[in-house]
């Protein structure tokens, strides 16, 4: 560890932050309130999803339980929504496609709720009187997926809708209402629920950029490899099994349809079935693919149990895979070459950052379901919504069975849907993008991709010098340190505090302090140098040096705060704890001894 940092020295790190968790609990809102979901409260003050770049506070710690897993939840505004049996019995057979439904029976609440949501989208139904008067002020929110306007009068209402181009339908008829929304959202989750990525462009694998700018581009890519390869090491036991299935179920209480997969998957599941669960339609792979893009790693290592039998088949079918492409003739080009193809929506922000990355790499941190058909991807991608945020995609990707890569399986006859032709890649695949171009007749792009080689130079030497200083055991130790070294605080706390790391604990304080102190906000930098000086009186020998330490950093935060009096205190106290351990003339009681004269003077 280092010794106190001289003044003006400290660096804010790399700022990049995700919130572990959005907000959770169903909820209604509204002078009428009525529970039909999972038995949790909340308030409207509780109730926020934010992309803060700041480390969260210990007092902004959110439980794992009753939090929305998925991406899309249905929020509900109609007057009557907590008062008619009919509202109840479409909620219960919603469920089956949304397990998260929020229902309000005031406009300016729903819309201050919508409003706060970032990080999911919303199917919104909403009544034709209210819809009238809130779709104008929600309508061009990105977190505003589509509408369905739930009616008594059709005509009345279709004529105000037409001007909204993210109203999907009017409808009058309940059993219509749910057959719409629960058909689409097939097709959603399947063209727009987002991929998780990470785009490296061809400077970061150039010789221009310093070490520096190559740990910042490639650091959330290497982090990702690392926890793959974490996963498939850590023991997959009973208690890990036990543990996915008490964070499913807590998180689908009272959602019928769900609870009974779940208890089909505690009794029938088995390795040799893993695709067929992931393939199927359930939440599984809803929450594996929502946690794997936002990083949640709470529920990414609740559910290692699944991640590491998928990943254990993929791998087993691969190997089948190629020890039959050996029996052949492995130098018929027709053989050696596949293309497979997938139809999505995607952000037009990564569209304009693959674009600016020819030659570049993209890092698919899921499971990566692709077809050999051209003609189904195609059609799922013309089903995709162009709007403001999105546009449609046709991913063309080649692949070189000659060449060593990550696995990739044929799940043809083994998937829920065996006429669908799919290529299954494994969880962290990197592709590069060779380019790409604009059809005008589909009004889709087309990106092309080559599935890289584990032995691609420019990759395999990036690699190798981000992994140098971190040797060749792979442990969550290690994946905990880069994610500190990231500035990814609150990620490295949850792993240490998973495995109980006192010392990556202790880390994560004083990067946090470093953090506040390189933001002049003093306070918090002497509140989070205080907790680790606590964890270091905890766990470490009274006169340890690095309690000592612990002490210099809160009075170099004094310091900087002008509380003179408070700092020089803090360095007195550093330089008679140090004599006890160090020399009288060793640097680190120089440095002390030298800031707390400066401040006598």
């Amino acid at each position: 560890m280092q010794g106190c940092r001289e003044r003006g020295m400290v660096t804010p790190p790399i700022l990049e932050k995700r919130p572990i968790f959005s907000s959770g609990g169903y909820e209604k809102f509204g002078p009428s309130f009525k529970t039909f979901g999972p038995h949790t409260k909340t308030t409207t003050s509780t109730v926020k999803s934010s992309n803060t770049s700041e480390p969260q506070e210990m007092s902004e710690k959110v439980s794992s339980v009753n939090v929305n897993l998925e991406t899309f939840l249905i929020v509900w505004l109609d007057a009557n929504v907590n008062t008619t049996k009919d509202n109840e019995e479409t909620y219960n057979e919603l469920r089956s496609s949304f397990n998260y439904i929020k229902t309000f029976d005031d406009l300016s609440t729903c819309q201050e709720y919508i409003e706060g949501v970032k990080l999911e989208k919303i199917v919104l139904i909403v009544s034709g009187g209210y819809g009238k008067d809130i779709v104008p002020h929600i309508h061009n929110l990105a977190q505003v997926n589509c509408i369905y306007v739930y009616c008594a009068d059709k005509g009345r209402h279709e004529e105000w809708a037409r001007s909204y181009s993210k109203v999907q339908a009017v409808i009058i008829k309940r059993k219509k209402l749910i057959e719409n929304i629960i058909e689409d959202q097939r097709i959603r989750n399947l063209t727009e629920d987002p991929v998780p990525m990470s785009i490296l462009n061809q400077r970061a694998v150039s010789k221009e950029m310093t070490a520096k700018d190559i740990s910042k581009e490639m650091g959330s890519i290497l982090w990702f490899q690392l926890l793959v390869e974490v996963l498939l090491r850590m023991p997959n036991d009973a208690n890990a099994k036990m543990e996915l299935l008490q964070t499913w179920r807590e998180n689908y209480i009272g959602n019928t349809s769900e609870l009974d997969i779940i208890d089909q998957f505690e009794h029938q599941f088995k390795q040799s079935k893993a695709v067929w669960w992931y393939t199927r339609e359930s939440s599984l792979y809803r929450i594996l693919n929502k946690a794997l893009r936002e990083q949640s790693i709470d529920i990414i290592f609740a559910f290692r149990y699944f991640l590491t039998k998928l990943s254990k088949q993929v791998s087993k079918l691969y190997d089948n895979y190629m020890d039959n492409f050996k029996s052949d003739n492995i130098e018929d080009n027709g053989k050696r070459i596949i293309h497979v193809y997938r139809g999505q929506a995607i952000t037009k922000e990564e569209l304009a950052q693959m674009r600016a990355s020819i030659d570049g790499f993209i890092s698919i941190n899921s499971f990566f379901s692709t077809s050999r058909s051209k003609t189904k991807a195609r059609r799922f991608a013309k089903r995709s919504p162009v709007t403001e945020q999105l546009d449609r995609v046709l991913f063309r990707i080649k692949i070189d069975v000659c060449l060593p890569t990550k696995p990739f399986a044929d799940i043809e006859g083994i998937s829920s849907h065996p006429d669908e032709r799919e290529i299954l890649f494994m969880l962290g695949s990197i592709f590069r993008i060779n380019d790409i171009t604009y059809d005008e007749n589909d009004a889709l792009w087309i990106l092309n991709l080559n599935l890289c080689s584990e032995d691609d130079f420019e990759l395999k030497e990036l690699f190798a010098y981000l992994k140098k200083d971190i040797g060749e055991e792979t442990s969550m130790v290690t994946l905990g340190n880069i994610l500190v070294q990231m500035g990814e605080y609150d990620k490295a706390e949850r792993i240490f505090l998973r495995i109980n790391h006192h010392e990556g604990l202790i880390a994560v304080e004083e990067h946090k302090g470093n953090f506040y102190l390189a933001m002049k906000n003093y306070k918090c930098a002497v509140g989070h140098y205080e907790q680790a000086l606590n964890l270091r009186c905890k766990f470490f020998p009274t006169y340890h040096p690095d309690i000592g330490k612990s002490y210099g950093e809160i009075a170099m935060a004094f310091e900087f705060w002008k509380q003179y009096p408070k700092a020089i205190d803090y360095y007195q106290r550093t330089i008679e704890h140090y004599r006890f351990t160090l020399v009288d003339n060793h640097p680190l009681i120089i440095q002390a001894k030298n800031s707390l004269q400066k401040l006598q003077r």
